[in-house]
């Protein structure tokens, strides 16, 4: 039995799987520019991209209808969550929150009213959100249907349609991830760091949002690297999702960093590396079947299949268009969906795609 075989022994068929795809299929030209949020609803698939569109697809990608489109650089679509089978919400780099419910055809916007007083942004990216969170994904308030936090420069942003609160977090780094850990707790990325909050929100009471650690400290020397014009940087962590007591993070050094959450010792002692990309990586995606591998995506223009136990890849697709930005389960647990767009889409003939890949497939 080869690594990829074994590492993916676990996989069945789930049995509400009705479809059937060859592998990968691949839908072209889905956006002209790259496509920044990517959900999977029930019935479909959700795709934002920079091109101001929000489309919904069927489960193949076969045909989709336009939700919103908005023509212009402050509508690219930054953000966006699932809050059940039938409903999501999206952010546009304008401040606008858009919550939709599929099954009804209704569309409701917000505009944030909150201006983030922070030197981490330019004026252009003051309303700016990189991650929403309903709450209701927090155990603590899983019958909030109506409250969303909402990570923006420098500030964690409690939504609500009657009232906003502002919880500084970081002042020189934006809040790229929200993560519910258990409970009220949160994993909180500010650019280089990763912290674990608490969140409070009694009826006695105003909402808080404490920080109880960092577990990787935004401004720890060791968090350097030189990029390709061999300048200084830090390894932001551009996605993250919580595994049994500890975090899988996506960095922009080209490493994947397990940091675990209930260490005694510094975190940065106890992180491990996943390396073998090249350039950023954007994203990481957990098998729900198999919760010792995982995916990512990266500027390079791979998706690898890691092993956590072999601390390896397992798999490594071949290069695509560009960069890919997404990946996530598909609506079978052998399933998995990828975005991927060329670095200038605008002087390419290729545009942003999309992938519907079989991980028992993945050996052919």
């Amino acid at each position: 039995m080869n690594q990829l075989t074994s590492s993916l022994a676990s996989l069945t068929v789930s049995p509400r799987t009705r479809i059937s795809f060859p592998q990968p299929v691949v839908k072209r030209n889905t956006h002209s520019d790259d496509i920044h949020v990517l959900l999977r609803l029930q019935d479909g698939f959700v795709t934002g991209s920079k091109d101001g569109f929000l489309k919904k697809w069927n489960l193949d990608f076969a045909s989709h209808q336009v939700l919103d489109k908005q023509i212009g650089y402050e509508y690219w679509f930054t953000a966006g969550r699932v809050i059940s089978d039938k409903s999501f919400v999206v952010a546009r780099r304008d401040g606008t929150i858009n919550f939709f419910n599929t099954q009804t055809g209704k569309h409701t916007e917000y505009t944030l009213e909150k201006r983030f007083q922070t030197s981490t942004c330019k004026k252009r990216n003051i309303f700016r959100v990189d991650d929403i969170l309903p709450l209701s994904a927090l155990p603590a308030f899983e019958n909030d249907d109506k409250s969303l936090l909402l990570g923006t420069p420098g500030s964690i942003l409690l939504f609500h349609p009657d009232r906003e609160i502002e919880f500084p977090v970081h002042s020189s780094e934006w809040i790229y991830r929200i993560v519910p850990i258990t409970g009220s707790q949160l994993g909180i990325v500010a650019g280089s760091g990763l912290g674990v909050f608490q969140f409070t929100n009694e009826e006695e009471s105003l909402p808080s949002l404490k920080r109880k650690k960092w577990l990787i400290d935004p401004q720890h020397p060791d968090l350097r690297f030189c990029d390709s014009k061999s300048q200084t940087r830090k390894p932001h962590i551009s996605d993250l999702y919580y595994n049994n007591d500890k975090f899988i993070a996506a960095c922009f050094d080209g490493n994947i960093r397990e940091i675990p959450v209930s260490t005694k010792k510094r975190a940065h002692d106890d992180v491990f590396l996943f390396g073998g990309h090249v350039g950023r990586v954007w994203c990481v995606c957990p098998i729900p079947s198999s919760p010792q591998v995982f995916l990512s995506g990266a500027e390079d223009g791979t998706i690898r299949l890691w092993d956590i136990r072999q601390g390896a890849t397992v798999w490594t697709s071949k290069v695509l268009e560009g960069r890919v930005s997404n990946v996530i389960p598909g609506h079978s647990e052998n399933f998995f969906i990828s975005t991927s767009c060329p670095k200038d889409p605008q002087s390419s003939t290729s545009k942003a795609c999309v992938r519907v890949w079989d991980l028992r497939q993945l050996n052919n």
